[in-house]
């Protein structure tokens, strides 16, 4: 059964190539909206729009407005009110098609329910150049009902107040935006690309699958900004690309992202964003590129994993990120912080978590700076903090290049399976009101120190690449015991989980991968690279070798192509991570993936990759992935 519902996943694979990828791809993203649609409209023109606006308002259906391709120069701007119990769907031709355009001068769409059932939705439209004291682009206002802003373009558009692109608003209704891109819109306040705000208990927000970029605010947020001021609010921020941003001088925050939740009992889930070269110029507290505050209640959840960032700087702390949390248990794992700069503390990432668990782990920390305390990381804490299997990397500060801590005389550590390498001046320091020991861990220049506790070590770890940011651990001669194995390989607490590959623990960010799987993938026969002509068939196979373990895995079938990176799913082709199969390992003998003519698929490299990982949480684990591709070279 595990293999026949296997193959069914499979099956539609040969969609990669030809120009059925191209169909596919499209049929996935540019699908049909699935809202029921008692009322439509297509309109052609500004007063074609309006004059639509002004009829769903008050018809007493729901309505769908079809906006054609073609660049509206609005002159007055477009507005919905409706007190009717009915929802608004507004869909354009796509971004690059259909453009509204407020030529700087005023705001482009307004659009207000104030009845519970009566959400609003906009699709596939560009809103260039709008300019309003909330909301330059698109602001989008409920009392209860559903916010949703969906494959939109906000370009060069500005507000006085807040949401220089769009200003989103519901009392009490839930608010997404997905798939969306900011870029040029400037704020004479907060939140120069997006503001987001609700008020009541219980609402949840969600930002997925956007870019920011050149987003520049006054003050805090010059990508977006997320506000809930209800208790109980749950914040899910993913997949979103955040580049040169700016939070402006002298009070700003958060250069790319922002939060702050200040009713308590708050979930956030901030999973696999990038930040690059964003910038927090402000005196306050800071946050290069991401800036999170959750100040009351005592059951808060972070879950903040999987987040890479690189270059971005801080006018005082955090020049990653910069997390305060009164209480709640905060989880920061897998993440990336490479190159970042803080003028004070925490080059990498600054946190003040005043009670309840802090788990950092399986992080790295490469070349980030601080001008003061801590140039990987700052931890300011009065709970219980346990930082282990983290990988900190020629890291600086004027004290602790790694990590400086500061616990408070109620908190507690426990600071294990660690590589810190090339800090300097030295890897840990500490303040505060109880001692700091690390055991288990790889310390340079640690020997003597009276940190280096138990199980530690001063040896040469023999990463794979540091100089390219590769920090797996190598072992050349594999599995024979001798001086090419790293000295971190089973070299952990003995007491910790076994590694997924059952044997003891390694120390570092990354464990070395003792299982034996041998995913394959051949195209026409070859492990390539191979060229094909337009009139050739490609024949692509799988097969997979266990060495009978059956651990539950991800399976991934991906194909890098010159117009990027997809993943085949039970739906179709996606520009995101997420794996065509979840089950347990077994051995699939060759099988054949698609054999299909080569014509028509445009010219170029492709890499078809075939792969499981033993980690099974729809994210790609690299330090548990078993990959092989094979590289496909078409000609004319």
């Amino acid at each position: 059964m595990k293999l026949e519902k296997f193959k069914e996943t499979i099956l539609g694979f040969s969609r990669v190539v030809g120009g059925v990828i191209l169909a596919g791809l499209l049929l996935v993203l540019l699908a049909p909206l699935s809202d029921a649609q008692a009322a439509s409209f297509t309109v052609t023109d500004v007063s074609e729009f309006q004059a639509a606006l002004d009829t769903a308002a008050a018809n007493g259906e729901a309505d769908t407005i079809n906006v054609t391709a073609g660049t509206y120069n609005v002159a007055t701007t477009l507005i919905y009110w409706s007190s009717e119990n009915y929802s608004l769907t507004i869909i354009g031709a796509g971004v690059g098609l259909t453009i509204l355009d407020g030529g700087n001068s005023r705001q482009i769409l307004n659009l207000e329910t104030t009845a519970d059932n009566a959400g609003l939705r906009v699709r596939g439209i560009a809103f260039h150049n709008g300019n309003s004291i909330y909301g330059g682009g698109l602001q989008i206002t409920t009392n209860s009902a559903t916010i949703a802003v969906e494959s939109s373009e906000f370009n060069g558009n500005s507000s006085s107040q807040v949401g220089g692109g769009v200003n989103a608003y519901s009392t009490t209704g839930n608010i997404s935006v997905s798939n969306c891109s900011f870029e040029g819109n400037t704020s004479g306040d907060n939140a120069a690309g997006l503001f987001a705000q609700s008020e009541g208990s219980g609402t949840s927000m969600s930002l997925m699958g956007c870019s920011f970029n050149n987003n520049s605010a006054a003050r805090d947020a010059g990508g977006a900004m997320l506000y809930p001021l209800g208790s109980g609010a749950s914040i899910t921020v993913e997949n979103n690309n955040f580049e040169s941003n700016q939070a402006g001088a002298p009070f700003g925050c958060g250069g790319g992202g922002w939060i702050r939740a200040p009713g308590g009992n708050i979930t956030v889930k901030y999973r696999n964003n990038t930040f690059l070269q964003n910038a927090s110029l402000g005196e306050a507290e800071g946050g290069g590129g991401t800036y999170i505050e959750l100040p009351t209640g005592l059951n808060n959840t972070l879950n903040y994993s999987g987040n890479t960032y690189n270059n971005n700087s801080s006018a005082t702390s955090g020049g990653g990120t910069w997390i305060y949390c009164v209480n709640g248990i905060i989880d920061i794992s897998e993440n990336t912080f490479t190159e970042n700069s803080a003028a004070q503390n925490g080059g990498g990432i600054a946190f003040a978590i005043e009670g309840g668990t802090i788990i950092f782990s399986r992080n790295v920390l490469d070349s980030n700076s601080a001008s003061d305390l801590g140039g990987g990381l700052n931890a300011a804490f009065g709970g219980t903090l346990n930082v282990f299997n983290n990988t900190f990397y020629n890291n600086s500060a004027s004290e602790a290049g790694g990590i400086y801590f500061y616990g408070e005389s109620t908190a507690q550590t426990d600071i294990l399976n660690n590589i810190l390498w090339h800090d300097t001046p030295q890897g840990i320091a500490f303040s505060g009101g109880i001692p700091v020991t690390a055991r288990y861990s790889d310390i340079e220049n640690g020997t003597g120190e009276p940190w280096f506790g138990t199980g530690c070590i001063d040896q040469d770890p023999l990463f794979a690449d540091p100089a390219s940011g590769d920090f797996y651990l190598t072992w050349t001669n594999f599995p024979t015991q001798d001086a090419t194995k790293s000295p971190c390989i089973d070299a952990g607490d003995p007491a910790s989980p076994l590694d997924p590959d059952g044997t003891v623990a390694d120390m570092g960010a990354f464990y070395f991968n003792q299982y034996i799987i041998s995913p394959d993938i051949k195209v026409n026969g070859s492990d390539g690279p191979i060229t094909l002509n337009q009139w050739d068939t490609l024949n692509a196979t799988v097969a997979l070798d266990n060495n009978d373990i059956t651990d539950n895995a991800d399976w991934w079938l991906a194909a890098q192509t010159a117009f990027g990176l997809y993943f085949y799913t039970f739906s179709g082709w996606v520009p995101y991570t997420q794996p065509t199969y979840q089950g347990s390992l077994f051995y699939l003998d060759s099988y054949e993936v698609f054999s299909t003519p080569v014509f028509g698929l445009p010219a170029g490299t492709y890499t078809l990759s075939f792969a499981v990982d033993t980690n099974m949480d729809s994210n790609i684990t690299w330090n548990c992935l078993h990959s092989d591709s094979v590289v496909v070279n078409v000609a004319e």
